[in-house]
């Protein structure tokens, strides 16, 4: 077995465990009253009228990308060096992503490219 550097030790009390084996006793992973709670009081905790709770990092920018309402073939900028769901959920929303460069030394967007790209014909 290789060796790992581990970056956190998770935590979980017998409070969460408990929580946990609740959601597993009732069968429901992905929906259900449990997640209904959490959008309550996450929703509260915000100070927000309205919460959806989603599944993966690739659902959350789907949805935040698809809230905006863009019109089709609009073009949105993203960086070059990006995880796959980056751009996939700007096709999946009839957009058109166009990649910008990033700086070598910060791996952000590269500013002169971001000027050259930030424009109504990119």
């Amino acid at each position: 077995m290789k060796n790992y550097s581990r970056l956190f030790k998770p935590y979980l009390d017998n409070n969460d465990l408990k929580s946990v084996k609740k959601v597993f006793d009732k069968n429901w992973l992905g929906l259900g009253e449990e997640v209904a709670i959490f959008e309550k009081e996450f929703s509260n905790f915000i100070g927000s009228k309205y919460c959806c709770a989603v599944n993966s990092g690739t659902a959350a920018l789907h949805l935040a990308l698809s809230a905006l309402n863009l019109k089709p073939k609009t073009k949105v900028l993203v960086n070059n060096l990006t995880f796959v769901a980056s751009a996939s959920v700007i096709l999946m929303n009839n957009l058109v992503p166009v990649f910008v460069d990033c700086n070598k030394s910060s791996l952000q967007k590269d500013k002169e490219d971001l000027k050259k790209k930030n424009r109504p014909k990119c």
